[in-house]
């Protein structure tokens, strides 16, 4: 499954998540620094993420395409690859009582680069409070999101903890677009919000074109800021959101 999603930008954080409040994650989809296809780094510097373990092996960002890797990222240009490092980001933000956190993560298979092997983590401070530990299976260079979801008790010694996000992966693993909600995200793909099965159906194409004829800020799944906001790569990002499926 190949994507084609040709734009990045911080306002997609808030498409489609009405019912949740996004935290601030620096570099979320690792566009910075900036390398042309096939371009990389081999042991950073990627700015708001460092390596916190097992730092000799390499890991940065990384510019794939289709026509010389076999695959893309699922959003923007560049991911954050490892090959076997520990990634850290700390956030702004320090755990609230009870409340709910959802970390969602896209996971990324490289092809012809080994198994897909990976973990995705968030403390509250040196605290581990939810992981996933290799739960999902991309297709050959396609992509699956993972959904981390912790609620804090009302009182104790999490709360008022600093929220840190760590991947790795004993082999590269690949990965992209990392969000951080206080609360519970809808999924986008599924936009006439269905709670029958299936869930994501025809219903929600239509439901997506008329918000895209209607000008709704909904309709810019691509997150640009560019004129027109609303184009053809819309359509393509929520094809490729549609493909992907709610976690």
């Amino acid at each position: 499954m190949h994507r084609t999603i040709l734009a990045s930008s911080a306002a997609l954080l808030c498409v489609g998540y009405a019912n949740a409040q996004p935290i601030p994650i620096t570099n979320f989809s690792f566009e910075d620094p900036v390398f042309g296809p096939g371009g990389f780094n081999g042991n950073g510097p990627v700015p708001g993420w460092a390596a916190v373990a097992n730092i000799g092996q390499s890991w940065g960002v990384f510019y794939p395409t289709v026509a010389t890797w076999g695959y893309i990222t699922s959003l923007g240009h560049q991911l954050l690859y490892t090959n076997g490092p520990t990634i850290e980001h700390v956030t702004s933000a320090q755990s609230q009582a009870s409340t709910t956190y959802t970390l969602q993560v896209d996971v990324v298979n490289r092809p012809n680069f080994g198994a897909n092997s990976y973990f995705i983590e968030l403390y509250a401070g040196a605290t581990l409070i939810a992981r996933d530990d290799n739960s999902l299976h991309p297709p050959v260079g396609g992509y699956l999101v993972s959904t981390l979801t912790y609620t804090f008790p009302s009182s104790g010694p999490l709360i008022g903890q600093t929220l840190r996000i760590r991947l790795g992966g004993l082999n590269q693993t690949n990965f992209d677009n990392v969000r951080l909600f206080i609360g519970t995200p809808t999924c986008y793909a599924n936009c006439d919000g269905s709670t029958t099965s299936p869930v994501l159906n025809v219903n929600d194409f239509v439901c997506f074109n008329n918000r895209f004829a209607a000008g709704n800020p909904y309709a810019n799944c691509d997150g640009s800021t560019t004129t027109p906001v609303l184009n053809v790569n819309d359509f393509v990002c929520f094809n490729n959101r549609f493909a992907a499926g709610c976690p």
